[in-house]
């Protein structure tokens, strides 16, 4: 009696690396924020990958948002968070570090981030809290945060559910809910414009930002 050869396997289909490079392409660009985050995360991903360039970065974002990206590019730039070698275009993260750097556009620190990005530190530090503990906690002589800024700062985050708060003979006491130690980076306290339409009922289009919280 012979023996009959066991069914073969059909041949893996691979996916060809230039339609795998369009559809990674195409996800970053979905997936991305428009925001400081956002870009700095695509900076890191295409950095592990081997490096940038500009134009490169610039086609993973939508065209409305190419010109703001393009000078934090310049702003990054400017501070040594990014650079290349005279003779290749070829950019590459050469401060890495998980939270984006807020930067002005000359690359200066932005003081408003850097406020926000103390008392985040600090509530994480401190178990329970009021404003004037924070305030004492995260203040120094290089950077002064005022009582209204903090207060403010700690209200937007109670209210947008990172913090819970109690009252004591203390005053309001604040701590952060457990489940929202989100990460390294701030959350940033936002002004922004929206265009209402009366006649639809809805906002339309995506909100502008206007600036961060400021005391």
């Amino acid at each position: 009696m012979l023996a009959t050869a066991p069914p073969t396997k059909p041949p893996r289909q691979t996916i060809p690396e230039r339609i795998r490079d369009a559809f990674a392409a195409r996800c970053v660009t979905l997936t991305i924020p428009r925001s400081e985050d956002g870009y700095w995360t695509l900076l890191r991903y295409l950095d592990g990958r081997g490096g940038f360039t500009s134009a490169e970065v610039l086609q993973r974002v939508p065209m409305d948002a190419r010109e703001t990206l393009s000078h934090y590019l310049d702003a990054l730039t400017r501070a040594g968070f990014i650079g290349g070698s005279s003779t290749s275009r070829i950019l590459r993260i050469l401060r890495p570090q998980a939270e984006a750097p807020r930067l002005t556009q000359a690359g200066r620190p932005r003081v408003q981030a850097t406020r926000q990005s103390y008392l985040w530190r600090g509530m994480k530090m401190l178990r329970f809290f009021t404003i004037d503990d924070l305030v004492v906690a995260v203040s120094s002589p290089e950077l002064t945060i005022t009582h209204a800024f903090a207060e403010r700062y700690v209200v937007e985050l109670a209210a947008a559910g990172y913090l819970i708060s109690r009252t004591d003979d203390r005053g309001t006491l604040y701590r952060m809910r457990p489940k929202m130690n989100t990460g390294p980076a701030a959350p940033q306290v936002l002004r922004a414009r929206f265009v209402w339409d009366p006649n639809l009922g809805c906002v339309m289009g995506e909100a502008t930002k206007l600036e961060e919280v400021r005391s």
